[in-house]
């Protein structure tokens, strides 16, 4: 996935989510960025969601 196609399928996402009344953090769309670039690992990426979880 290229950085156009990235922004492209974040911003879809984040449209998605705003319908539901979610607002995504600039911390977590790093670590969608992150994980979708191949920059961390799928077991990193959910073990750092679950700290972000746990300090709401």
């Amino acid at each position: 996935m290229n950085e156009k196609e990235l922004e492209r399928a974040m911003k879809n996402a984040e449209g998605s989510l705003a319908l539901d009344g979610t607002k995504v953090t600039e911390e977590g769309r790093d670590l969608v960025r992150r994980r979708l670039l191949g920059k961390i690992t799928e077991e990193e990426f959910l073990k750092q969601v679950m700290e972000m979880v746990k300090a709401k």
